[in-house]
C-alpha cells in the first residue's frame, strides 16, 4: 500500500515481485542450514509469544490492545518525524526522477534507484513497527525491539542525505548558497528527529568500555562464564556456553531450560560468573543456584562476579 502510494501501480507490482523473489531466495538458502524447522519458530515465534505483556496484563483481549496502542502511541510520538522524512525524502527523489526523465535525453537511472532505496527503506521500517510494538510490550522488551522498525528508516536517510549532498554539489553556482543552506536545514532536521533514539544507538560507539575485549581474554587465562558475551567465550576457548538472555526468555515464557540442558552449558565447576547487567539473586533464580553452591558475590570493576563452587544435583 505504502509503495502503490509513493510510486503508483507499477512501482508496487515491482517492489511486490522482489519481495517475493528474496523471500524464495532465503528459503532456499536457509532450507540445508536449518536442519529443524520446528525448533527454529520455537525460538522466533513460540518463545516470544509465550512471554507475559508488561504490567501483568492478565485480562482480556481490550485490556493487551489498550496497552499495545498506548505503546504504539508513545512510539509514534518520539520517532515520527525520523519517518516523516524519509516519506518527504522518497517523494522528493520520485519527483527528480520524473522531472530528469522528461528533460534529460540519458539513460540515467540513479534517481530512480534512490527513490527505490528510499521507499523500500520507509516500508520496511513501517512493516517492522507492528513487531517492535510487540516486543517493547511484553516483559524483557527494552529499547532495542525499537531498532527493528527505526534502522531502515536510518539507514535510507543516511544514504539519502548522502545524496542531497551529491546533487548540491552538481547544482549551478548561482545555486549553491540555496543548496547548502538546505543541506544544512535538512542535517538540522536529522538531528532533532534522531534525538528520541540517542540511548539506543549509543550502543555502537560504547567501543571503549570493551566488555567482549575483557571477556575474551579473561576467558583465555582463566574458568569464566560470561553469560552476556558467549561469543568471546566461543572464541577464546571452543566451547559454547549458555547466552543468558537466552536463558532468561525462556524463564519469562514458562519454558525453562532443563537441568540437564543448563549444566551441559555452563563450564565445569568451580568457576567464575561475570555478569554486567544481572545482579546475583536474579541469576541464582533462573539459574536454579542455592546458597551452598555459590560464594558471596563482589565487585570487580564493572563487572558482578561470582564464584560458583559447585552445581546442584
Amino acid at each position: 500500500m505504502v509503495t502503490f502510494l509513493i510510486g503508483g501501480l507499477r512501482s508496487a507490482l515491482v517492489f511486490s515481485a522482489w519481495s517475493l523473489a528474496t523471500t524464495a531466495f532465503w528459503l532456499l538458502v536457509l532450507t540445508p542450514v536449518i536442519v529443524d524447522w520446528h525448533t527454529f519458530f520455537f525460538n522466533i515465534w513460540t518463545i516470544p509469544a509465550s512471554r507475559p505483556w508488561k504490567f501483568q496484563v492478565v485480562g482480556g483481549v481490550a485490556e493487551h490492545i489498550k496497552l499495545y496502542v498506548a505503546e504504539g502511541v508513545k512510539f509514534v510520538s518520539a520517532y515520527w518525524l525520523l519517518y516523516l522524512l524519509m516519506l518527504i525524502m522518497a517523494l522528493v527523489f520520485n519527483v527528480c526522477a520524473k522531472q530528469s526523465d522528461d528533460t534529460s535525453q540519458s539513460d540515467d537511472t540513479s534517481l530512480h534507484f534512490l527513490f527505490a532505496l528510499g521507499a523500500s527503506s520507509l516500508i520496511a521500517g513501517l512493516t517492522m513497527m507492528p513487531f517492535a510494538l510487540l516486543g517493547l510490550v511484553i516483559v524483557g522488551g527494552n529499547d532495542n525491539n525499537a531498532l527493528y522498525s527505526v534502522q531502515p528508516v536510518l539507514f535510507g536517510l543516511v544514504l539519502g542525505s548522502l545524496t542531497f549532498a551529491e546533487i548540491a554539489k552538481k547544482a549551478g553556482v548561482q545555486w549553491q548558497v540555496v543548496a547548502q543552506s538546505v543541506i544544512c536545514a535538512w542535517v538540522a532536521l536529522l538531528c532533532v528527529a534522531v534525538l528520541p533514539g540517542r540511548h539506543i544507538l549509543r550502543y555502537p560507539f560504547d567501543i571503549a568500555n570493551a566488555p567482549m575485549s575483557t571477556a575474551y581474554k579473561e576467558s583465555k587465562s582463566s574458568k569464566v562464564w560470561f553469560p552476556e558475551h558467549p561469543l568471546s567465550s566461543l572464541l577464546a576457548t571452543g566451547h559454547l556456553y549458555h547466552f543468558s538472555y537466552g536463558i532468561w526468555d525462556r524463564y519469562l515464557a514458562g519454558k525453562p531450560v532443563s537441568k540437564t540442558q543448563m549444566w551441559d552449558g555452563l563450564p565445569v565447576p568451580p568457576f567464575k560468573l561475570k555478569s554486567l547487567h544481572y545482579d546475583p539473586d536474579t541469576i541464582s533464580l533462573y539459574l536454579g543456584l542455592t546458597e551452598d553452591t555459590i560464594s558471596h558475590a563482589k565487585k570487580d570493576g564493572r563487572w558482578m562476579e561470582i564464584l560458583v563452587q559447585n552445581l546442584p544435583p
